[in-house]
C-alpha cells in the first residue's frame, strides 16, 4: 500500500476521484458520477487500461460494483479518401473498408 501511494499518478487519481482507498465501502465523497478510462488504442494503451481497471477493482471495488467505471475505446485507424473520413476499430475493418472503397464503381469483365 505504501508503494502504491508513493506513485504520483495514483495519488493524483485517488485525490481526483475523492474516494479513500482505506475505506472502500464509503463512496459518499465521490466527486464524479462516472470515471471514464480513455487510453490509446495501441498495445501500450491496452496495458495501461488493464492496470487502471485492476487498481479500481482492488482498491475501489464499490465503484466497479455500482457501475461507475467506464472504458472508452478510441478508433485505431483513420481512413481518409478525398473529403471523406472514417474511423475504424480493427485492422480487419480497415481492410474491408479499403477494399470496398477501392472496388467502388469497378466492373469485372
Amino acid at each position: 500500500l505504501e508503494k502504491l501511494l508513493k506513485n504520483e499518478e495514483i495519488a493524483s487519481l485517488i485525490a481526483a476521484v475523492g474516494v479513500d482507498i482505506g475505506n472502500t465501502e464509503d463512496i459518499t465523497k465521490l466527486r464524479y458520477g462516472k470515471v471514464i478510462i480513455l487510453t490509446d488504442a495501441d498495445v501500450d494503451g491496452q496495458h495501461i487500461r488493464t492496470l487502471l481497471l485492476t487498481f479500481f477493482f482492488r482498491q475501489m471495488r464499490k465503484l466497479v460494483e455500482e457501475g461507475r467505471i467506464f472504458v472508452s475505446r478510441p478508433p485505431l485507424f483513420k481512413v481518409v479518401q478525398r473529403k471523406e473520413t472514417r474511423f475504424v476499430q480493427t485492422r480487419e475493418e480497415m481492410m474491408t473498408d479499403l477494399t470496398t472503397r477501392g472496388l467502388k464503381g469497378t466492373i469485372l469483365h
